[in-house]
């Protein structure tokens, strides 16, 4: 399968640029940018709310990086590189598209704010309100048969 702007050229370091542009443009304050090894960050003040977006990097190590599709054949180190580059890259394009999509369809009226930067908004514990939700269902998979969560789960205050 085809990936959005899965050959593009646009370095990750362009595609942040425009990420932050497009949300000055909105009207966003602050923008805070964090890349390390295995992920990259995104974070910004827009709406009344601090809103973080996560890229996590596939490792360069993965197989489909270091070896060929078909043969399974192992790739020289030069063209494995290449190929992780190309992918971090499509990942960046991919944010940029969905920060623009957000935006419009926020401007647009089609969504509210709150609820197009409910996943991403970040709340007083740190956490994204995504991450919080996945927390409590690890929690829920992990009670013994037959034992409940309690009726009411309070959620931490936003920031």
């Amino acid at each position: 399968m085809r990936h959005y702007a899965q050959d593009t050229k646009v370095s990750p370091t362009s595609s942040v640029e425009q990420i932050r542009r497009l949300l000055t443009n909105a009207g966003s304050r602050g923008f805070a940018f964090e890349e390390v090894e295995e992920y990259a960050q995104i974070a910004f003040q827009l709406h009344d709310r601090t809103i973080r977006f996560k890229v996590q990097y596939p490792s360069p190590d993965d197989r489909q990086f270091t070896h060929t599709e078909v043969q399974g054949w192992e790739r020289e180190p030069r063209k494995a590189r290449e190929l992780w580059e190309r992918a971090i890259r499509q990942k960046w394009r991919a944010l940029h598209l969905m920060v623009k999509a957000k935006l419009e369809a926020i401007a647009s009226g089609i969504v509210t704010a709150e609820k197009e930067w409910m996943p991403y908004t970040v709340l007083r514990t740190g956490q994204t309100v995504s991450e919080w939700v996945e927390e409590q269902q690890t929690a829920h998979a992990m009670l013994e048969p037959g034992e409940r969560l309690p009726n009411v789960i309070q959620l931490p205050p936003m920031r």
